[in-house]
């Protein structure tokens, strides 16, 4: 007797097993079929994809809007008085915002920063403060004619990058503000913001229904001689990060494909002594220095993350950028993922020809 319930009670379990996976295998099966459904759904949102170019106040020259479907204007600044916006370089404001008259899709917008490091701590907190500088941005968006803003608030809550924060109610104000601003804008004009790559710092849930677009930074991934900084895929030669798992982290918390751009930086990461060589301030060197600070390097190509580098004497990565090859990888990875676009940071950071900004827009269509 006690044999035949062992028998039966293994051939329950065995039955158990074959159910939980069969169970289990229709649940992934399930979850193929919705994410393919939910990406289908994203492609067809965003059959015109977006190329973002930032445009700096550093130079004084104005872009050339064949280079970029949309301008964000980097950038206006909450002012000391945290009730208003300062534009720095007013003049190439208006001269970026007349480039539509002759160029009817292109689309031009003001992002901005703060020039008090608590700018937006301080503004985001107080009703009063918050309600005036909404009133100050509707007056900036009909002066220049905008069809948008962007908040480039890279840490609410931190001390972190160039602003202070000011505690655990930053991401709760912050909210507020794109609430705010959402209304003043009304349906037909653009709302974007600033998302750190490990998708952290922001409330996404509280902003995702206010804005347009996500712009998932996608770039500062690491840094060499270990580090790519702005690779698409998980490789021997990353850090913590890629692309596509800092996508996958914001559609896991919410975001729609359809709403996130991801960036890609018109600059390299390099190793340390790069600062000590050449007297520079920071590991960053633009494209349009690489002649200068990367003299006769010899481009190198990791196949598992999809990104270039040049490589030191020992194989390690001494500057860590992206390329025209790299730019089509990502573009293909925005259409299969039916993600919204791209952006990239900085427009003057490359000269003419532009060879990084007109491959994205070839690529990114």
């Amino acid at each position: 007797m006690k044999r035949f319930c062992y028998t039966c009670l293994l051939a329950g379990l065995a039955v158990c097993a074959v159910m939980s996976i069969s169970s289990n295998a229709r649940d992934r099966k399930n979850d193929s079929v919705n994410e393919a459904a939910l990406i289908a759904k994203a492609k067809a949102a965003t059959e015109n994809k977006k190329t973002v170019g930032y445009v700096t106040t550093s130079f004084d020259n104005l872009p050339d809007p064949s280079c970029m479907t949309h301008i964000y204007y980097a950038f206006g600044n909450v002012a000391p008085s945290y009730d208003s916006l300062i534009i720095s370089k007013p003049e190439k404001l208006k001269g970026i915002s007349a480039l539509k008259d002759s160029n009817p899709g292109l689309k031009v917008s003001l992002s901005i920063q703060t020039l008090p490091r608590d700018g937006f701590a301080v503004m985001t907190a107080s009703d009063s403060l918050r309600s005036a500088f909404v009133s100050h941005c509707r007056k900036i968006v009909e002066m220049y004619d905008l069809d948008g803003l962007d908040l480039d608030w890279e840490f609410p809550g931190t001390n972190a990058g160039m602003h202070q924060g000011g505690g655990s109610e930053d991401t709760k104000n912050y909210a507020l503000l794109a609430r705010d601003l959402r209304r003043m804008l009304g349906p037909d004009k653009t709302l974007s913001f600033y998302s750190n790559n490990s998708s952290r710092y922001n409330d996404l849930a509280a902003m995702v229904p206010y804005v347009d677009y996500v712009m998932v930074s996608g770039y500062n991934l690491g840094n060499p001689p270990k580090q790519h900084q702005s690779n698409l895929y998980p490789s021997d030669l990353c850090g913590d990060w890629s692309i596509s798992e800092s996508v996958k982290a914001h559609i896991d918390k919410g975001v729609p494909r359809e709403k996130i751009m991801i960036g890609i930086p018109f600059y390299a990461r390099t190793q340390p002594d790069i600062k000590e060589k050449y007297k520079i301030s920071d590991n960053y060197v633009a494209w349009r220095q690489f002649d200068r600070f990367l003299p006769g390097m010899k481009m190198k190509w990791d196949k598992k993350a999809k990104a270039p580098y040049y490589a030191d004497a020992d194989g390690n990565i001494y500057a860590a950028f992206d390329s025209e090859r790299s730019i089509r990888e990502k573009a293909k990875f925005i259409k299969d993922q039916g993600l919204a676009g791209a952006f990239y940071w900085h427009y003057d950071a490359e000269v003419d020809p532009h060879p990084l900004a007109k491959a994205l827009m070839r690529y990114n269509r």
